[in-house]
């Protein structure tokens, strides 16, 4: 996985690493410190992004939006996040949400057809996986 491949990266480099992934890390919030380094690193690269992409730059925007993935791995390493399970419990509950091409154009994202949550559908359930990996 992805994730994985950011553990070895975080493990060559003696980095902060997830314990579902082999390292120490437990599910937690941030220091306050590390909270700003990441956020900085995280701007860094969606400045990047933004800057390729408005210059028309195809490569340095999908180099940039790599990066920008990586980081935000890494950031859910720092967070002892079991980030593989994370997404797919969110993926399931992606994948239960239903197309709807009726909706209203003034909708908050300006698009006439929406995916919408149909009756039923039950949100990811994040806490529950955090439990599970000691939260």
């Amino acid at each position: 996985s992805m994730h994985g491949d950011v553990a070895e990266f975080h493990g060559k480099f003696g980095l902060p690493m997830a314990a579902s992934s082999g390292g120490r890390r437990r599910p937690a919030l941030l220091s306050r410190a590390e909270f700003d380094y990441r956020l900085r690193f995280l701007h860094e690269e969606l400045l990047e992004f933004t800057t390729d992409h408005l210059r028309g730059d195809l490569a340095g925007a999908a180099d940039a939006l790599a990066d920008l993935a990586w980081v935000a791995l890494g950031t859910a390493h720092y967070m002892g996040l079991p980030f593989d399970a994370l997404w797919a419990e969110v993926r399931r509950a992606n994948m239960d949400k239903a197309l709807r091409t009726d909706a209203d154009p003034e909708h908050k994202r300006g698009a006439a057809e929406v995916i919408v949550k149909p009756e039923g559908w039950k949100p990811p359930a994040i806490d529950r996986v955090l439990e599970r990996y000691g939260a």
